[in-house]
């Protein structure tokens, strides 16, 4: 089930790109301007090794200002670090919409 998750959200982020991204340590920035979230939004599917969490999250928080962006970060079931909510809630931060996705089986063919 989790690899089917990680698909899922994968497919998520590729089917709303945003004009500009950057690569962040195994995260993935993204800028879009305009109302939506998920095109200005931090993907947090990956977990690199360089930057602590804090470091990384500060480095997001420069680059979403220097866009006169909130720094906004997109929390799924498969979010790297598992415990980055918590840590962004340690940081004033706070939960703010919300998506539900199903998956089913194919039918028969």
């Amino acid at each position: 089930m989790k690899q089917q998750l990680r698909e899922l959200e994968e497919a998520i982020v590729d089917a709303w790109p945003a004009s500009e991204t950057e690569e962040l340590d195994g995260w993935l920035l993204r800028a879009s301007g305009g109302p939506t979230r998920r095109a200005n939004s931090v993907a947090t599917l990956e977990v690199g090794t360089a930057l602590p969490v804090e470091a990384r999250i500060e480095r997001a928080e420069a680059w979403y200002r220097q866009r006169g962006l909130p720094a906004l970060f997109q929390l799924g079931p498969c979010v790297a670090p598992g415990d980055l909510e918590h840590v962004l809630v340690a940081r004033s931060y706070r939960k703010e919409g919300g998506a539900v996705a199903a998956l089913a089986a194919a039918g028969p063919r």
